[in-house]
């Protein structure tokens, strides 16, 4: 996690996530803990491996989870409709997209700046 500390802010592509093992996860979840700030485009399954904790990156208060796993992996919002969460983890916020991102969209700006 130290070596992100030079980031604002990390870019997690749905691609990159089945390229990441493990304990990489990990440190990003550490990270974002400690206040870091990461997006998340959750497209695609994520990998049986890195399941449980991809979900502590994305639940932020277990008790509260907005975001949760289908059976194939794919990210899914509990609420309907919803396309992307800003969800706040320990110190740190992740940004979950669940489709792609028009990133001219002013609200891809503000979200960004989150």
């Amino acid at each position: 996690p130290l070596r992100l500390t030079a980031f604002d802010l990390l870019l997690v592509s749905a691609e990159a996530v089945a390229e990441l093992r493990p304990k990489q996860l990990e440190g990003i979840v550490r990270w974002v803990r400690a206040g870091g700030r990461a997006c998340v485009v959750a497209t695609e399954p994520v990998p049986q491996p890195l399941r449980e904790a991809w979900l502590r990156l994305l639940t932020g208060d277990p008790q509260s989870a907005a975001m949760t796993l289908d059976a194939d992996g794919r990210t899914r919002a509990v609420a309907a409709d919803v396309t992307r969460l800003r969800i706040e983890t320990g110190c740190g916020r992740v940004l979950c997209l669940l489709e792609t991102a028009d990133v001219d969209e002013r609200r891809w700006q503000a979200d960004v700046q989150w």
